[in-house]
């Protein structure tokens, strides 16, 4: 069984003027808009989401179970 993976926070994503990489969406492969925090085990796991999963991850019944599928 996977470690669940507790929501944080969900901020939104901007390429910083330095890194200049489009990132992608780990759900679905599209642009990310999104940064999603999350505490797995005592650590925290960084994800990028696109506008769309990032809405599906802010709900309760969704967090840490949009990549089980």
């Amino acid at each position: 069984m996977k470690g669940l993976k507790t929501l944080r926070s969900v901020e939104p994503f901007t390429i910083e003027s330095k890194d200049k990489k489009i990132k992608f969406c780990v759900n679905d492969g599209n642009v990310a808009t999104h940064t999603a925090y999350f505490s797995v085990e005592g650590a925290i796991i960084i994800e990028r989401y696109c506008d769309a999963c990032s809405k599906a991850i802010g709900e309760p019944s969704n967090a840490g179970r949009l990549d089980e599928k």
